[in-house]
């Protein structure tokens, strides 16, 4: 599950997105940085994603949230056998070396996701 981690630009966030199959996504803008409404706190930083969100008329987590959405319904329609679980560890896996040590989470990389999963099935 995906799920907007919220626009009240503080550490935080509601109980949904706290759950640890719920992905929660912060919103950030065409450069990466997150923009400063997004919500993020220890949640984000364990299992969520930063998505791009700042496009014409519409921003936020919740203008994010879908692009995680659909990123992890294409890699699934690429890799139908996969797990749930092999699916949800694959996007929100940081590209080496990145760490998650902020609680602003690593951006989504559907590439390098996909290169995982597929690694995983090969296995």
């Amino acid at each position: 599950m995906v799920a907007a981690a919220g626009n009240d630009g503080e550490l935080g966030g509601p109980p949904l997105v706290r759950h640890p199959w719920v992905i929660p996504v912060v919103a950030c803008d065409a450069g990466g940085r997150p923009l400063p409404t997004s919500t993020a706190w220890r949640a984000t930083r364990r299992h969520g994603l930063t998505a791009p969100a700042a496009t014409r008329g519409l921003s936020g987590t919740s203008a994010a949230a879908p692009v995680v959405t659909g990123a992890v319904a294409l890699l699934w329609s690429l890799c139908p056998g996969a797990a749930a679980t092999a699916v949800r560890d694959a996007v929100t896996r940081p590209r080496p070396p990145q760490r998650r040590t902020s609680v602003v989470p690593p951006p989504l990389d559907a590439a390098y996701a996909y290169d995982v999963l597929r690694g995983h099935l090969a296995a």
